[in-house]
């Protein structure tokens, strides 16, 4: 059990480290870009750069995701700690433009369990479309592994 919990803790935390990291340095680079080169066509070609060097990432923390869950046996108590771990957080990703719109609802208050980099990040969308996708894979994933063990207990 330590080993699937050391893992999707790991997994979790080096998301929302990349997701940060992210958010940063395209503050800074459009900042940069935008100091040094004014209003061109050529400050989209870093970001874009960027967002495509990001979006490999994601896709490589997600076929790690895939890759490492299926290596453990599923459990009852390791397909609720996967989702709880990993879930609850993108969940959270997911409801990012609902937030801004509550926020904007109660005289832009956010809540504090929301950092500030994320929900004022230029790609709050992008956040919010990964977030969903993890989040229905975990979703799935989750009844599945519940199903298959309800099964196997029956047997």
């Amino acid at each position: 059990m330590k080993k699937p919990l050391a893992f999707y803790v790991g997994w979790t935390v080096t998301f929302i480290f990349s997701l940060k990291l992210y958010s940063y340095a395209d503050l800074w680079l459009m900042d940069y870009m935008s100091r040094n080169y004014g209003s061109s066509w050529i400050n989209s070609f870093p970001r874009s750069l960027l967002e495509f060097s990001f979006l490999i990432i994601i896709g490589i923390l997600l076929f790690l995701l895939v890759y490492f869950g299926f290596r453990f046996e599923p459990t009852r108590k390791s397909a609720m700690l996967e989702f709880v771990i990993i879930g609850i957080p993108v969940f959270g990703l997911a409801l990012l433009p609902l937030m801004n719109h509550l926020a904007y609802l109660n005289h832009f208050h956010y809540p504090e369990f929301f950092p500030t980099w994320l929900y004022r990040s230029p790609f709050t969308r992008t956040y919010a479309a990964i977030g969903g996708l993890l989040f229905g894979y975990e979703l799935l994933l989750f009844i599945i592994r519940m199903v298959k063990c309800t099964a196997r207990v029956r047997v």
